[in-house]
């Protein structure tokens, strides 16, 4: 049980590592740093959150649904790169 819980409590500590005062856990998601992020949705737009230098992941599309998960905001359809 000792080793169950060792492992659970160096798992949370690497993982809080990751935490960023103003920004939570959002290097997780990965953003990407864009200068003309004009199909950026204003929600996430709104909400501080860390941009990556070296591109984005597939975290940074599932962020942006889950803001609008019934996708009634018509820039939406703007995340979809080639569909622009």
């Amino acid at each position: 049980m000792a080793a169950h819980l060792a492992v659970v409590a160096m798992f949370l500590a690497a993982v809080a590592t990751y935490y960023q005062a103003p920004y939570g856990f959002t290097r997780f998601i990965q953003f990407p740093i864009d200068p003309h992020n004009d199909f950026e949705l204003a929600a996430v737009r709104s909400v501080p959150h860390v941009e990556n230098k070296d591109g984005g992941y597939d975290g940074q599309f599932y962020a942006r649904l889950a803001l609008d998960p019934w996708l009634r905001d018509p820039a939406i359809r703007n995340l979809i790169p080639f569909r622009r």
